[in-house]
């Protein structure tokens, strides 16, 4: 996968918390924020899409997404994190390039390193 991203769910819309890898080309950037309608995020979410989508442009639960043309993204990868305070976050990670490897064995990735996130996001910080 090309970057991951850390997105907060906040007053509708998806916020970019963290990102890591090469979010550069896929137009992404710490802040940047889009309604949570038009993001893969909202669909699994919803439970109208399964944690991955190996090939983004055939898949026509999230064709139709603008932003998978604009970001030029291939595969999708994501889980959904909710910390101690409760607020609602999504921890994924996409591709330019089509990704049929893409198995439940990194969905637990991701959900085990969604554990370690949880846990430092829940930890109080000084104002």
């Amino acid at each position: 996968m090309d970057v991951a991203v850390l997105g907060e769910i906040h007053d509708g819309r998806e916020v970019a918390r963290g990102l890591a890898g090469d979010a550069e080309s896929f137009g992404l950037q710490i802040g940047a924020s889009v309604p949570i309608d038009d993001t893969y995020c909202e669909r699994l979410l919803a439970g109208r899409m399964s944690n991955i989508v190996r090939d983004t442009r055939a898949d026509e639960r999230v064709c139709d997404l603008e932003i998978t043309r604009e970001a030029r993204i291939g595969a999708y990868i994501g889980v959904p994190l909710t910390a101690f305070d409760a607020r609602l976050y999504v921890l994924c990670c996409l591709s330019h390039e089509q990704r049929p490897s893409l198995s439940e064995r990194d969905v637990w990735f991701l959900r085990g390193l969604s554990e370690t996130l949880i846990a430092t996001l829940s930890t109080p910080t000084a104002e």
